[in-house]
Parts: C-alpha cells; sequence; structure tokens
C-alpha cells in the first residue's frame, strides 16, 4: 500500500530532497525507459554481461538506473517511485484496483510502455505543477 498524499509531502520535507529533484528522477527514468524498453516481472530481464544501464526495464527499475547517488538521490528516488503509486492509486477504480502500488500496475499484461511513460511524465509535471493528489 503506498503512502497517503499527506504523508509524501511530510516525507519530501524530511527528505531533504525538492520537487524539482523528484520530478527530475521521474523525467530521465521515462526518458531511459522509452530508450531501452519495458520490461514485466522485475526490474530488470536475468542477463549476463549486459550492464543494467542497457537492458529493458520497468518503471522502478528505471528510476533505479537514474537516481544518482548520495542521500538527496536515494531520498528523490523513493519519493518519485511512492508518487507512481499515489498516481496509480488515484486512477483505481472498483473494478481495475491496484491496491495503489505502481509495481501491480506495471506488471499488468495490459499496461502498454506508452502508459508507463504517460504515468511518469505525467506525475512529474503534477509534482511541479502542484496539482492532483500533489497538492
Amino acid at each position: 500500500m503506498s503512502m497517503s498524499p499527506s504523508l509524501w509531502k511530510h516525507t519530501l520535507a524530511q527528505e531533504g530532497a525538492s520537487r524539482e529533484e523528484v520530478a527530475r528522477v521521474l523525467t530521465e527514468a521515462a526518458d531511459h525507459l522509452e530508450r531501452v524498453g519495458l520490461h514485466k516481472g522485475g526490474l530488470f530481464p536475468i542477463s549476463q554481461g549486459t550492464p543494467r544501464s542497457a537492458q529493458p526495464c520497468c518503471g522502478w527499475g528505471a528510476i533505479e538506473v537514474v537516481k544518482g547517488t548520495g542521500e538527496r538521490a536515494h531520498g528523490a528516488a523513493y519519493l518519485a517511485e511512492e508518487a507512481l503509486s499515489l498516481a496509480v492509486g488515484a486512477r483505481d477504480t472498483p473494478t481495475t484496483p491496484h491496491l495503489g502500488h505502481f509495481p501491480n500496475w506495471n506488471d499488468e499484461p495490459k499496461t502498454s510502455q506508452a502508459a508507463v511513460l504517460m504515468l511518469m511524465r505525467s506525475t512529474a509535471d503534477a509534482i511541479q505543477t502542484r496539482s492532483g493528489v500533489f497538492a
């Protein structure tokens, strides 16, 4: 289960990451995913000898590739992952529940790469513009 919008905002302050940093992680992850392709069923396929940065990946795998190093980078990546789950949770309906969990939605057979990219980019935009659940 993902965190609530109010807890996300509180955690943003605690982690010391800015909205811009979280949005940047999501945008760069979407760009990366667009280059390498979507993988379902894990962060990355099991592939010997191929660097992760060159392998297809899921949305969270893309965040892991682009997040960088250091505490602030870790905080921004964590908040980006939670933001995606909040965005999926906001789209849940009684007939299509994903329990507000982005990995479940990402791995659904009917979820396309285009849908994942659109969710990542629209979430980045909502964070920056303080709209929707990120107001």
